[in-house]
């Protein structure tokens, strides 16, 4: 697996954050965007024209893995909403929500316990839902405690505004050194 650091478009890198995987797309026609819906993902993907992804680690062995994913109509994009937030409610121990703000038309957060024993890891997730597109992130951390709300709150608010900058037909305001 290839690290690169990621930049900011005045190209600063942005301190402690390497490229694990790159940003790459994914028709939801490929075999590997039909691997992806599989099994018990099926319902979140139902409707699902692509989705991108990518993923970044910090020194402290804190990872994100980011996803966005189109969808043919805003409410194929609605119930996909609602079966991810179904998906990771069963799959963080004692919950605790954030608050995302105002971003979005829908959105939620959420962290606890994660890992084979639910517990084992802290771990946060968070998606937005703006029109036919989610926006939506996984933060682990193998340390001990909570992960910090506003790192949540600012990556969300972060994604959200490449998306709709995307979707916007604009250039994203941050990019990544390849």
């Amino acid at each position: 697996m290839q690290e690169t650091k990621s930049t900011a478009p005045d190209g600063k890198a942005m301190p402690d954050w390497n490229v694990t995987d790159a940003p790459h797309v994914t028709s939801m026609t490929s075999q590997l965007g039909k691997a992806a819906c599989e099994g018990g993902a099926k319902s979140t993907c139902t409707g699902a024209r692509y989705m991108g992804t990518s993923t970044f680690k910090r020194s402290d062995q804190v990872q994100v893995v980011f996803w966005v994913t189109a969808f043919t109509s805003e409410a194929t994009a609605k119930a996909a909403y609602g079966a991810n937030r179904s998906w990771y409610s069963r799959s963080i121990a004692e919950p605790k929500n954030i608050d995302l703000g105002s971003l979005g038309d829908r959105r939620d957060g959420v962290q606890g316990g994660v890992g084979y024993e639910k517990g084992d890891q802290v771990g946060a997730y968070a998606q937005v839902r703006g029109g036919t597109c989610i926006a939506a992130f996984t933060v682990h951390e193998s340390g001990a405690g909570l992960i910090d709300d506003e790192l949540v709150k600012d990556l969300a608010t972060m994604l959200t505004k490449r998306v709709r900058q995307a979707q916007n037909g604009d250039t994203p305001s941050a990019k990544l050194e390849s």
